[in-house]
């Protein structure tokens, strides 16, 4: 398990990992000649994907982040991603209090505090470098669930979809992919605290490639 930033009374930007069989806490070590990695910050995100620990956003206690680095296990060194010309969209502003998680070669970016709370989902493609803002409201629901005499309300999985609903703006929430959804649970939305459920199809955003006309001109 890898532990990075946070704040104890002040920023951080250590990194750590502990060993589960041997039941140990140890620094990560750094190769400093890959470069500086990401400054002291809380309330970022840091995700894994093949070899890779990919940390997004973040506040470094007079901002909010939005710059995204990849850490390299083999090489012990960080790098900062910069978007490719397919981003069809600019990153996400900066923000903190955000989730993200991976599915496939993808990396999903939902909600945090920009100094409003917020319920934008980014798709960051991890092989062509591209960010997509995902607009399809349909591809959200609301989950619930629970058990009666039968067995559990909502199938094997427990769970009964109520329709389509987008979730409202919001931060410090909890999120993670099952069977091919981001589920994602509670947090802020500046005013009240929310224990709803929604669930996000992944690839349900369809990108659909029309040829070229072959009519010719007179």
């Amino acid at each position: 398990m890898y532990v990075f930033g946070g704040y104890d009374g002040n920023y951080r930007n250590d990194f750590h990992a502990f060993n589960f069989v041997a039941e140990k806490w140890s620094p990560v070590e750094v190769n400093n000649a890959g470069g500086s990695g990401p400054r002291a910050r809380y309330r970022t995100s840091a995700v894994v994907h093949k070899d890779s620990m990919l940390v997004f956003g973040g506040h470094d206690g007079s901002k909010h982040l939005n710059d995204f680095y990849m850490f390299d296990f083999f090489t012990s060194t960080w790098a900062l991603v910069e978007p490719s010309l397919s981003s069809k969209v600019p990153p996400p502003t900066p923000r903190d209090s955000h989730i993200a998680a991976v599915y496939g070669d993808s990396m999903y970016v939902f909600g945090g505090s920009t100094g409003t709370a917020r319920n934008d989902l980014y798709e960051f493609n991890l092989i062509t470098g591209g960010w997509n803002e995902l607009r399809r409201t349909s591809a959200w629901r609301s989950i619930g669930g629970g058990n009666n005499p039968d067995g559990p309300a909502g199938g094997e999985d427990g769970m009964v979809d109520h329709g389509e609903v987008r979730p409202c703006p919001r931060f410090c929430h909890t999120g993670v992919v099952y069977r091919g959804a981001l589920c994602v649970f509670g947090g802020y939305d500046g005013q009240n605290r929310l224990n709803d459920f929604r669930r996000y199809t992944l690839g349900s955003e369809v990108n659909v490639d029309i040829p070229a006309s072959t009519l010719l001109e007179d």
